[in-house]
């Protein structure tokens, strides 16, 4: 007759019991146990009257019953279709079920982690003590009743569930519900620094006194509406097709995606927000509370309004921290009347002209392939223009100190005459024929383009011409180190001239100054005596020693001791 795998571990006081297979004498198990493991075991069914247990473990068991043992506190249950409830373990303080068919009730006082799964008969959990509970398709359960203490709950494809109720002014770090497609509400008054809610077709609000500092909403079909929520960091909703407004909710960062009902959106107390994929979104209005907007392939938005501050007046125009960034196709033909202080614009091919815009400190527009004319801005610090291909003309634009026009080919006039450019850059812009002041100037580049009258040029600048137009009015050029001329110099001839004569010019005034400076050297630097006439010499780097000195000491390196040039 055949008979079933069995094994018995014990430690020499019998303290640690692993049973594996079916064991038929259980006298082995002893008043003295600590801690107990029983794997693949049918004939065991009750432990009890263990007083010192305070470990037990039952995996693939026909257990029914565990009673009796007062000092249980760590009990695990994988796989048993008998055990019906788990009641009056006054220390018990980690419970994990997973695969218990029959179980229904879980009622302890001093639980403090909670881990369930598979458990499709539990319908009533009561817990006043727990701090982490994780609840994994359990389908009827409908009750759940938790303490003050509590600090993590993951809910997963718990469909009975359609409230949650929390005691009133509980903090929570991490509230997870995944999975639930008939939770309706989420208790009022109540702070969580992390929540995030998934698939939970019929969740329609958050609303009501949340402080939260992280919330994620993600593909809950019928969510509508956020009212009255403090969000610290981050609120994220996205692919909920039924979203529509944020009402009187303090945010500050909000980042909203593929929400296709969403139709406007009004940014009242929230400093950040960014929109992605929102097809139906067609009016925006930035409110004062606002200072960064990103908006991504929006293709339906045609009005954007950006709320003035009360006290409007010149300055605060100019000093009003506000981004905006805008990629992807819009349906906005023009932009023009904003105060703002950076917009940034890719990849749009519906806006054809730009205009009276105050107190930028950065343009850039980018990949704009319809934009015919940008006129009336102040820019205090860069702009950036590139790939706009029928962009003809750039007028009144002023204050602004860093100019980057890349690959603009019909081009014809820019005025930039009375902005104090320190670096300019200009790439491909084969027609361009135009003035601008370059008194300020530090860095110039010129690259495959038209004429450009600069002046006038002063001292210390970074010049690099290749392929472009003439320049005239240098002045006092005197930086031989920081210029690259190559191809079309037969244009380039009364540059060339001034640039040569103030480079030779420049360089004789050099040498004679750096050996005025040698000769009136006093002190040997090798040996720290008086240099006197017959015995002075003055290497290649300008440096004065003793003949004998600096004899001795390039037997050792030919490098100057002083600079590390060469002596000869």
């Amino acid at each position: 007759m055949a008979h079933s795998y069995k094994r018995v571990k014990h430690n020499s006081n019998k303290s640690t019991i692993n049973i594996i297979g079916n064991v038929k004498d259980i006298d082995i198990i002893n008043n003295d146990v600590v801690s107990l493991s029983i794997s693949n075991n049918d004939n065991i069914k009750n432990i009890t009257k263990l007083n010192n247990l305070s470990y037990l473990k039952l995996f693939n068991t026909s257990v029914t019953t565990i009673s009796n043992c007062s000092w249980l506190s760590s009990l695990r249950i994988n796989n048993n279709k008998f055990i019906e409830n788990l009641k009056y373990f006054t220390k018990l303080e980690d419970l994990e079920c997973i695969n218990c068919e029959k179980l229904n009730v879980i009622n302890n006082t001093n639980l403090l982690n909670l881990y369930l799964e598979n458990c499709d008969y539990l319908y009533n959990i009561t817990l006043n003590r727990v701090i982490n509970l994780t609840i994994k398709q359990c389908k009827i359960i409908k009750n759940l009743i938790t303490g003050i203490y509590i600090k993590v709950l993951i809910l997963d494809r718990c469909n009975s569930i359609d409230k949650l109720v929390f005691p009133e002014n509980i903090s929570l770090n991490r509230l997870e519900i995944l999975n639930c497609d008939n939770l309706k509400n989420i208790s009022q008054n109540f702070n969580c620094k992390n929540i995030y809610i998934r698939n939970c077709n019929s969740l329609l609000e958050l609303s009501a006194n949340l402080v939260v500092d992280n919330i994620l909403i993600e593909s809950c079909i019928a969510f509508t509406l956020i009212y009255n929520i403090k969000v610290i960091d981050t609120l994220e909703i996205s692919k909920c097709e039924s979203f529509q407004k944020i009402l009187s909710s303090k945010i500050n960062n909000l980042n909203i995606n593929y929400c296709k009902g969403l139709t406007k959106i009004v940014t009242n107390k929230i400093k950040k927000i960014k929109l992605d994929s929102c097809n139906s979104l067609s009016h925006i209005f930035i409110s004062i509370d606002t200072n960064n907007v990103i908006i991504n392939d929006c293709i339906n938005t045609s009005n954007i309004i950006v709320d003035l501050l009360d006290d409007f007046d010149d300055f605060n125009c100019i000093n009003r921290n506000l981004e905006i960034k805008l990629i992807g196709d819009m349906n906005i033909p023009y932009i023009k009347d904003m105060y703002i202080s950076s917009l940034y614009i890719i990849n749009n091919n519906k806006l054809s002209n730009i205009q009276s815009i105050q107190g930028l400190n950065n343009l850039h527009l980018i990949n704009c392939s319809r934009l015919e004319y940008i006129s009336s801005i102040i820019i205090n610090n860069e702009i950036v223009i590139k790939n706009c291909s029928i962009l003809n003309k750039i007028s009144d634009i002023i204050s602004s100190k860093f100019v980057n026009i890349i690959n603009i080919p019909k081009l014809r006039k820019i005025n930039l005459m009375l902005c104090p450019i320190e670096s300019l850059f200009i790439e491909n812009c084969f027609n361009l024929n135009t003035k601008i002041n370059g008194y300020y100037l530090k860095r110039l580049v010129l690259i495959n383009t038209g004429i450009i009258n600069i002046s006038p040029i002063y001292n210390n600048i970074y010049i690099q011409i290749k392929n472009s137009g003439y320049l005239s009015n240098i002045y006092y050029y005197n930086n031989d180190n920081n210029i690259t001329l190559n191809n079309n110099i037969s244009r380039l001839n009364n540059l060339t001239n001034i640039i040569i004569r103030n480079i030779r010019n420049n360089q004789v005034k050099k040498l004679k100054n750096r050996l005025v400076l040698a000769l009136n050297e006093k002190l040997c630097p090798i040996c720290y005596d008086e240099i006197i006439i017959k015995d002075r010499f003055i290497s290649r780097c300008f440096h004065t020693f003793h003949a004998h000195c600096l004899f001795k000491w390039i037997k050792y390196s030919n490098k100057c001791p002083l600079c590390k040039n060469y002596c000869f």
